[in-house]
């Protein structure tokens, strides 16, 4: 008897171990099961990584490995998958299924969850939506002609870092020799469509001076659809399950494009055997979010010359990067540039290398304590340079070097303009002030001065202790949900959703902001919906309907302000 209950103890025990996932996979128009849908889990944890390939794993024996990492399994002919797995555990879940829109990649339908030993958590209910198509073509507006080779993209709106930004949904199209596109695999929704010509273009040759100020491109350039130049005058299409939107035609009109030309040359007379990569991309803004697109990508050899064509109006930057070894050690340059339609001559790469900035981070006169007290030598914070108007290739400034005093320094740093941060920083303390090379910093930006006697960078942290509270009512009612933006006084009255904080109200309209530093605060309420970033009225909006709120050191502020309305 006791070696029965002994048994039993132990196997009880073990039980504890595992735990049961479940769940059902439907159509999301028929909310009728699909069998044979692929489920992969991928258990989460350090190395854990997942892509678009995590759709394809090999499917796993009848009874999965409760231990692996992860594994795939088929529903059953009524849409259902159960599994066993080792417990505690986080996992991931991944579902697709011919015909069907792939669930677990997206912002709307990525899905993480855990699971306890002996626990069997409700069971998933996930529904697919069917592939749905855009077909259309496109032609000449003037005389009707087909435009094969143009790339066709579908955007639609997503919500990123608290605002809607348009983002890809699905793999473009090129048009045929019949002006013909197709973009198969979308998921219902609202979309714009983009049309523009290949992205990747090549350098050639920058010839002669005269022949290109005399050179006129004219071309098909980026339009919206049905052919329009700017997204704000462009219209939607909408798209149900399954379905497909047919005669999505785009007419295009030629336009006059923006030709460059340039050299890259090195700024201290060195030679380099071999040729330098150079690179244009566009840059696009959008809320929080910014895109980079290589336009075109080649080496070049110093000294010489190059030239591109066909470019259509927007923000660009171009870079030539020549690694040798570590940060210190390269030689690069950086040129950021708006066009319109006009060409633009003498775009001068000066291959040069970095220099070395050294710094201090102090504690302003109004925080508890010594540096050495507040700031421990075993985690002193993180400093970091980050480009303002460019993409980074991540090491291009070296690690800071720090110095149980709070000196460091910061090697390789190119030409341009910065943003500097503070991470890792003590509870209650935040980056305050910036200055370089004595003279204080707005907003924390500093512009590289490569000819100055010294380089010193001093950061200042300042307490952040102080909170406002904010009290949103639309009309006579609590505003729920609604998106709160709040900016510091010195915001940047050009670009102000630049550096904007936000917030959502619940339920009762109210909505906090904790951690502040001390001083004049600029407060602004929209609806759930309201796409504020990008409106052209923000900079009015915000010098002029913005409620301001002055909060002390460790001090809590109050703000009631009413919902304002986006054109």
């Amino acid at each position: 008897m006791r070696l029965i209950l002994a048994l039993f103890f132990c196997t009880a025990l073990h039980s504890q171990d595992f735990a049961e996932i479940s769940g059902l996979v439907v159509d999301s128009g028929t909310r009728q099961p699909l069998a044979g849908a692929r489920v992969v889990l991928v258990r989460m944890g350090p190395g854990a990584s997942y892509s678009m390939r995590t759709f394809e794993m090999e499917l796993s024996p009848e009874m999965p490995d409760p231990a692996a990492p992860g594994f795939a399994i088929l529903t059953g002919d009524q849409g259902l998958f159960r599994c066993k797995v080792t417990a505690p555990a986080e996992f991931m879940v991944f579902v697709s299924r011919p015909g069907y829109v792939k669930w677990g990649m997206s912002f709307e339908t990525q899905r993480r969850f855990g699971v306890k030993p002996g626990e069997n958590p409700e069971s998933l209910r996930i529904p697919l939506d069917a592939e749905a198509t855009i077909t259309g073509k496109v032609v000449d507006a003037d005389i009707g002609a087909a435009l094969p080779g143009l790339s066709v993209t579908a955007l639609k709106w997503r919500v990123f870092k608290g605002t809607q930004v348009l983002m890809p949904a699905a793999e473009g199209s090129t048009t045929t020799a019949e002006g013909v596109y197709e973009i198969k695999g979308l998921p219902p929704g609202e979309y714009h469509l983009r049309i523009e010509l290949p992205v990747r273009k090549k350098f050639s040759p920058g010839g002669d001076a005269d022949e290109f100020r005399d050179h006129r491109e004219i071309a098909y350039g980026r339009a919206y659809y049905p052919g329009v130049d700017a997204r704000e005058q462009a219209t939607p299409v909408t798209l149900l399950p399954g379905a497909t939107l047919a005669s999505t035609n785009f007419k295009l009109t030629k336009k006059r494009l923006a030709c460059i030309r340039g050299r890259v040359y090195s700024l201290e007379g060195e030679e380099f055997p071999g040729e330098v990569p150079v690179m244009l991309g566009r840059v696009e803004y959008q809320g929080d979010s910014v895109s980079y697109q290589a336009v075109a990508q080649a080496p070049i050899a110093l000294g010489s010359s190059f030239r591109l064509d066909g470019l259509p109006p927007g923000r660009y930057w171009l870079q030539a990067v020549l690694a040798k070894g570590s940060p210190p050690g390269r030689r690069a340059a950086y040129h950021f540039f708006e066009l319109d339609d006009a060409n633009v001559d003498n775009l001068e790469l000066a291959v040069t290398k970095g220099v070395a900035i050294r710094g201090k981070a102090t504690l302003h006169e109004s925080v508890t304590g010594t540096y050495q007290e507040v700031i421990k030598p075993e985690s002193p914070p993180q400093v970091s340079l980050a480009y303002r108007d460019r993409m980074s290739n991540g090491d291009e400034v070296a690690p800071v070097r720090w110095q149980p005093d709070g000196s460091f320094e910061i090697q390789g740093v190119m030409d341009g303009t910065y943003k500097a941060y503070a991470t890792r920083l003590p509870a209650g303390l935040a980056l305050g002030e910036v200055r370089y090379n004595g003279s204080r910093q707005p907003r924390g930006l500093i512009t590289l001065n490569r000819g100055a006697l010294e380089q010193k960078l001093e950061l200042v942290l300042y307490p952040a202790t102080a909170s406002i509270q904010v009290s949103v009512m639309d009309g006579t009612r609590p505003a729920k949900d609604a998106q709160v933006a709040l900016l510091a006084e010195d915001y940047d009255q050009e670009d102000p959703q630049r550096e904007v904080k936000t917030a959502q109200t619940d339920a009762n309209g109210l909505a906090t902001f904790p951690k502040l530093i001390a001083g004049k605060y600029r407060v602004l309420a929209f609806g759930p919906d309201a796409t504020w970033r990008t409106t052209p009225s923000l900079r009015n909006l915000v010098r002029t309907a913005a409620k301001v709120v002055d909060v002390a050191t460790g001090a809590s502020a109050a703000a009631d302000v009413k919902l304002t309305a986006v054109e």
